[in-house]
C-alpha cells in the first residue's frame, strides 16, 4: 500500500492510496492487480479536523479564564495554565491527580459536587455552581464553575471553565 498526489489538469490536488497485489496461478505470476482509491476528500476531512483540533488547543491554552476538561469521577484530563495559576498545582499534578486527591475543593462540597457530576446526561445544559476554591498556598476564593457534560473520543467528560470571584482570606 502506498499513497500519491497527483495534480489534475484543473490544478487542484488528487490523494490516491493504491495497492498491488500479484496474481499467481499453479505457482507462477500472471498478473498485477492494482487497486486505485480517490482519497482526496478523506484527505481534506482529515486536514480539517486537524486543523479545527489546532484553533481550539490554542483557544483552550490560551484563554484568559480557567478551562478544564475532567473525566466524571473527578480525574482531570487536560487544564490549561490558568488553572495552574488558580490552583498553585502544576499541570503535571492536576493531570496525575483528581479532584479526590487534591484539595482543590474542601472536602464537604467536594463528594457532593462529585456525585452530582456522575448524574449530569449528556443534553447541552451548562450547569452552573458557585465553589469555595482551594489555593494550594492555603488561601481560599470564591468561584463561578459553568460545566457541560460532552463526549469526546467517545468517552463522557466534563468541560468547565473556573472564572474567580474574589479571595475569601490570607
Amino acid at each position: 500500500s502506498s499513497e500519491a498526489n497527483f495534480n489534475k489538469a484543473d490544478g487542484s490536488l488528487l490523494f490516491v492510496d493504491a495497492r498491488a497485489t500479484l496474481m499467481f496461478d499453479k505457482g507462477k505470476p500472471y498478473e498485477i492487480l492494482l487497486i486505485i482509491r480517490d482519497q482526496t476528500e478523506r484527505r481534506k476531512m482529515f486536514e480539517s479536523l486537524k486543523q479545527s483540533e489546532e484553533k481550539f488547543r490554542k483557544f483552550f491554552q490560551l484563554a484568559p479564564e480557567a478551562y478544564y476538561i475532567r473525566r466524571k469521577n473527578g480525574d482531570f484530563i487536560d487544564v490549561n495554565d490558568e488553572v495552574v495559576n488558580l490552583t498553585g498545582f502544576s499541570r503535571e499534578e492536576l493531570l496525575k491527580s483528581g479532584l479526590r486527591d487534591l484539595n482543590i475543593i474542601p472536602l464537604d462540597s467536594r463528594e457532593e459536587i462529585l456525585s452530582k457530576t456522575e448524574k449530569m446526561q449528556v443534553d447541552g445544559e451548562v450547569k452552573k455552581t458557585i465553589l469555595t476554591i482551594n489555593n494550594r498556598e492555603g488561601y481560599q476564593l470564591k468561584a463561578d464553575v459553568r460545566s457541560i457534560l460532552t463526549r469526546l473520543n467517545g468517552e463522557e467528560v466534563i468541560l468547565g471553565m473556573i472564572r474567580k470571584h474574589e479571595k475569601i482570606d490570607g
